[in-house]
């Protein structure tokens, strides 16, 4: 509800480098749209974190601090730029999992006892 452009517009403004703010500034998006398309629009936009209205002075100190401890590294693709979407680092083998021999087992049933 900005003039004259939106919140997703000015985001991607300044991801894409076309203001004077860094590119890499975190941001905070507050809004009063709660459903899940317009939370995945914040997303994808490259929000840093997303408080829906109403807020508290509790829930901006949480998402302030999680950018700060918890810093998410930004990604850069042919349609997107912001910080890391997944919030969660999975561990990695070193070696490339798909070189080695898988043995597929069907699944099996339990009993009522087990």
């Amino acid at each position: 509800m900005m003039e004259p452009i939106n919140g997703l517009q000015l985001i991607d403004a300044i991801r894409h480098g076309d203001t004077p703010v860094d590119r890499f500034v975190p941001i905070v998006m507050v809004s009063a749209y709660t459903e899940v398309k317009e939370i995945l629009a914040a997303r994808d936009s490259g929000v840093s974190e997303y408080l829906a209205k109403p807020i508290s002075g509790k829930l901006v100190y949480y998402r302030l601090r999680s950018i700060i401890e918890n810093p998410r590294p930004f990604v850069e693709a042919d349609r997107f730029f912001g910080p890391d979407r997944r919030r969660n680092q999975l561990e990695v083998e070193d070696s490339d999992r798909r070189q080695s021999e898988y043995e597929y087992r069907a699944p099996t049933r339990k009993s009522a006892r087990d």
